[in-house]
């Protein structure tokens, strides 16, 4: 018995990657299009990589918690089967 889990939790890493980092870009170009009327376009700036990063590891964590719910279930499932193969 085998999970899928695994190879599309690599593709939605991918995906969380390139949303992060469109993410990023939006905040960026909404800072140099506020500078024009205030100085918070800056902070945007300047926060735009932190935005970045901020959601590639929430991503990665939430997704590998992901992986370690369904590790649990193999663990469990072999736990189970070996306790009704001994006959208990």
């Amino acid at each position: 018995k085998s999970f899928i889990t695994p190879g599309i939790v690599r593709f939605l890493y991918i995906l969380a990657i390139a949303g992060s980092a469109i993410a990023g870009l939006i905040v960026f170009a909404s800072g140099i299009a506020m500078m024009n009327y205030s100085a918070g376009g800056l902070l945007l700036i300047l926060l735009s990589p932190v935005v970045f990063i901020v959601g590639v590891i929430y991503s990665r964590v939430f997704l590998e918690l992901t992986l370690i719910l369904f590790r649990i279930e193999e663990h469990l499932s072999d736990i189970s089967s070996k306790k009704t193969a001994e006959g208990g």
